[in-house]
């Protein structure tokens, strides 16, 4: 008796056995099918809409070319700042420079800012071997932060002994009006 009920659950069980309409992939494939059959894309919109994306990515990339900024030593000789990713850092929104340059990090942080920032919640830190320092720029809101401390060894290589140095002076500078208050 046992038998024979294994035998008739394993028989219903059998995969060749069971219809075709019952086949749940079967089901699948036809929904997919009348559903892009009855509302296939428009490609006509789908054209329009990449085109003003890459319309408006030239646009941008156009704005960035023509709003070439050139950041000049107090000897009026053009500074090139490398920023570059850190490899510790977890955020990965900072970016680190080194320069061994004449030129105060107020002078620079407007320029540096409207040529080096790819988003407003970056932070950039500019190491300063000529002054010993270590700069740090971000954007809170309308306005620049900018801190300087003290150069500790080898601090640029790593986001955690970045601006690990004592505080000399911390600026607000105004993007609008490029208007520098100095706040300690």
């Amino acid at each position: 008796m046992k038998i024979k009920m294994m035998q008739k659950f394993l028989s219903k069980r059998d995969p060749q056995k069971v219809k075709f309409y019952k086949k749940k992939w079967l089901w699948a494939v036809l929904i997919v099918v009348l559903f892009f059959g009855v509302n296939p894309p428009d490609e006509g919109t789908l054209g329009e809409e990449v085109s003003v994306a890459v319309q408006s990515t030239e646009e941008t990339l156009e704005v960035k070319e023509t709003a070439e900024v050139e950041i000049l030593d107090s000897n009026g000789e053009p500074i090139e700042f490398h920023p570059h990713k850190l490899v510790d850092d977890v955020t990965e929104k900072w970016r680190v420079s080194t320069i061994a340059e004449n030129i105060q990090p107020e002078d620079y942080a407007i320029d540096y800012y409207n040529k080096y920032f790819e988003s407003t919640d970056e932070v950039h830190w500019v190491v300063n071997f000529n002054y010993n320092t270590t700069t740090c720029i971000s954007r809170p809101s309308g306005f620049l932060d900018v801190r300087v401390f003290e150069y500790t060894s080898k601090e640029e290589h790593s986001a955690k002994t970045l601006g690990s140095g004592m505080m000399y002076a911390e600026y607000f500078i105004d993007l609008a009006t490029g208007e520098v208050e100095k706040i300690s």
